[in-house]
């Protein structure tokens, strides 16, 4: 998820209506941990969100460990996808703003990366590394467990479901999603680091994403 990388912009009507509809989300929070039960504000959800995360809101403690990364690293991360997705961006503006954060502190939440220098660790497990490391190969079709067309989803609502369809396989299964979002080739990717999920190949529009193991 580095910074020098170009997500094509999606249309604007489409981004608006992206934003209108994370925004009313966030209109019904404070949510509770679904981990701890703390409370979890309008940045962290928008943080699970991007991780698949909007149907357990997480606080960043346990944000940081689902995703098996420090959290300040993890905020990082997030926020530099966050930072070129235009329904994110306004989203995550909108929480600033309700908060009466500073204009110089709205991409950066000050109280947000306190509670991230002080959550603990997550420990790191080999899967993660794997995960990381894991060079793409070629998958055959009776490797597949599922083959789901994602179609234009886009933003969050592709990992969001992408999620859902992994829960329902076994640990090791594969899925083929086929995803013709322009953002794919950089948000799925992205996304698998972030979770865990190993990208075992792609090329766009098709992706083959194996779940991790539990």
């Amino acid at each position: 998820m580095s910074t020098q990388t170009v997500v094509p912009e999606a249309s604007m009507l489409s981004d608006d209506l992206d934003s209108e509809v994370l925004i009313e989300r966030l209109r019904a929070g404070p949510w509770s941990c679904f981990t701890c039960g703390a409370p979890v504000g309008g940045h962290e959800y928008l943080v699970g969100y991007v991780l698949g995360l909007a149907d357990e809101p997480r606080c960043i403690q346990h944000l940081a460990e689902q995703a098996q990364q420090p959290a300040v690293s993890l905020l990082e991360a997030v926020i530099g996808h966050i930072s070129r997705r235009d329904c994110l961006r306004r989203a995550w503006t909108w929480v600033g703003v309700e908060a009466g954060l500073a204009e110089d502190e709205i991409l950066r939440p000050p109280s947000l990366f306190r509670a991230a220098a002080t959550a603990g660790a997550p420990a790191v497990t080999s899967t993660h590394h794997e995960t990381k490391l894991a060079k793409q190969r070629p998958v055959a079709p009776s490797e597949v467990a599922e083959r789901w067309d994602a179609g234009e989803l886009s933003c969050g609502d592709l990992v969001l479901e992408l999620r859902m369809r992994l829960r329902a396989l076994q640990p090791g299964q594969i899925i083929e999603v086929c995803s013709r979002d322009l953002a794919a080739p950089q948000d799925l990717p992205a996304w698998c680091r972030l979770t865990g999920h190993t990208l075992v190949s792609d090329e766009h529009p098709v992706y083959f994403i194996q779940r991790k193991q539990e």
